[in-house]
């Protein structure tokens, strides 16, 4: 599983917003606390301009290490937000969560570990990123994506350098270059890896995401056996994780191993994928079966699992 996303507004909105806005704390009630947000396209050397707000629910809201791709607002504790855009080539105006309702689980949060929620987030060692628009920049334009990026990276943006990497992968996959996507995704995962390692002496959380992932863009190279090898080394750094025993599902049916693929598409029906994402098992692997199928990428099987978990087209 890793749910490929349509952009909701303009590519360039998208990508200064990733970049990193300014969060900065306002008075919380109660369980409530609200950030202001502004962005400013000096870094990629445009006059775009962006300010507004964002509320968490404070007891919903991840405040740990933690890598959240493709989640829904209320996976984030999200209960109000509005941002105003001007002066950008394209997207400007005011969006809040109801511009986002066809197609909300695109929000992204990653922490390195614990916040002070009582201080300006951006600049905090353990705030990596937060946007969103996370998926895939179908049909936009990649290589004035790089360069923005590179622009804002030389100019010290630390969350345009961060973002250079994944851009690029997005890039391979929105290509169809799934093994390029694939080998870049694995070099990332190890970065990824080697600082979790360095932190914390032993690999975990963080990598057992980033290898869901590496996963995920093996299935679309068609190299099934990594990915389940490497969706079984996911699972014993982190257990209970249901994205990565879709992966294994798929894994396991496209190497033909009909009866256990069958066995654990079927072990999860009902079930939600977390306590962070509500979506159930079932329509998760409708979600990825679609994917696969834009992609080219068919099984027989695909028919009577959708069948049996109730969710055929």
């Amino acid at each position: 599983m890793r749910t490929i996303n349509k952009l909701r507004t303009s590519v360039a909105l998208a990508i200064a917003l990733a970049a990193g806005p300014t969060l900065m704390v306002s008075p919380a009630i109660a369980d409530v606390i609200t950030f202001d947000l502004s962005y400013s396209g000096a870094s990629f050397e445009n006059s775009a301009v962006g300010t507004g707000f964002i509320s968490f629910d404070n007891t919903v809201l991840p405040n740990t290490a933690v890598s959240l791709f493709n989640v829904s607002p209320a996976t984030l504790g999200i209960v109000n937000f509005s941002i105003s855009i001007s002066n950008a080539s394209s997207g400007n105006g005011t969006f809040g969560l109801s511009d986002f309702t066809a197609d909300p689980n695109g929000w992204v949060w990653r922490l390195g570990g614990p916040l002070n929620l009582s201080a300006n987030l951006v600049g905090q060692p353990n705030f990596f990123d937060f946007s969103w628009c996370a998926g895939i920049y179908a049909g936009q334009d990649y290589a004035n994506a790089c360069e923005w990026y590179e622009k804002a990276a030389e100019k010290g943006s630390t969350g345009a350098t961060a973002q250079l990497e994944p851009i690029t992968i997005r890039q391979a996959v929105g290509a169809g270059r799934y093994a390029d996507a694939l080998h870049l995704q694995e070099a990332l995962s190890a970065k990824v890896e080697a600082a979790e390692t360095k932190r914390k002496s032993n690999p975990g959380k963080e990598t057992a995401e980033e290898l869901i992932t590496v996963a995920w863009y093996a299935l679309f190279a068609r190299d099934f056996t990594k990915a389940l090898t490497v969706s079984d080394r996911a699972h014993a750094l982190l257990p209970g994780e249901l994205a990565m025993e879709t992966n294994r599902a798929h894994a396991l049916m496209f190497l033909e191993r009909v009866e256990d693929c069958k066995a654990l598409y079927l072990s999860y029906k009902g079930k939600p994928m977390s306590e962070r994402d509500a979506r159930l098992w079932e329509h998760v692997i409708a979600e990825d079966f679609a994917e696969f199928r834009k992609a080219g990428l068919t099984h027989p099987m695909m028919a009577d699992i959708e069948r049996e978990l109730g969710v055929s087209p």
